[in-house]
């Protein structure tokens, strides 16, 4: 078989398994209708919290087999051009990118906002050039699988996504961005202990 062009890593927990097959249905139908089947790996891992987060996004990006790697959140989902977009630019532009980029749909405590990644940013920010929440390269965007593994993600119950990003953004040269939403987040506040935390 040859190498998968894109891995795409779910971290889960037990709790999720509604949204989690959900999303695995929606990400399998798409790769299957856009004739990208053998193009695409899903990997995921679930634990009932055991582990930290963190530790979960290092042992997938370990485990990941493709050229490029993306993150998705067993309780968010993906717009419907997800996996063709995507694939199609890496397909194009492969051998000259580390990230493709794009926008986000946030639905926060029941308020929406948007989101962008892009390595034209190389720190997190809120508010700015008509954007809510300013991410450069992000666990949920498509990032050169080699680059990520030199930088990795570090054993932390939350914030484990910032440190990453903004630590591997500045080894990216080369980005295809895709200017419309393709990410839909979708967060709840709870106690990290609860939603991240080891278990006591």
């Amino acid at each position: 078989m040859t190498q998968p062009i894109l891995t795409i890593m779910i971290p889960t927990t037990p709790d999720r398994e509604r949204s989690f097959w959900k999303l695995m249905f929606e990400l399998e139908y798409q790769i299957e209708n856009n004739g990208f089947k053998g193009m695409v790996e899903i990997v995921y891992l679930c634990d009932n919290k055991e582990i930290s987060v963190g530790r979960k996004r290092q042992l997938l990006l370990e485990m990941a087999k493709g050229d490029f790697v993306v993150g998705i959140d067993s309780d968010d989902f993906v717009h419907p051009d997800y996996i063709g977009d995507i694939v199609s630019t890496l397909i194009k532009n492969k051998d000259n990118i580390d990230h493709v980029g794009f926008e986000e749909d946030c639905l926060i405590n029941g308020e929406r906002s948007k989101s962008i990644f892009s390595i034209r940013h190389q720190q997190w920010d809120e508010n700015k050039d008509g954007y809510d929440h300013i991410r450069c390269a992000n666990p949920k965007s498509v990032i050169r699988r080699e680059k990520a593994l030199l930088v990795g993600y570090e054993d932390m119950r939350f914030g484990e996504d910032r440190v990453f990003s903004e630590a591997v953004t500045p080894l990216l040269v080369g980005e295809v961005y895709i200017d419309k939403p393709l990410y839909k987040y979708i967060h709840i506040s709870t106690d990290h202990n609860e939603r991240y935390g080891i278990q006591q």
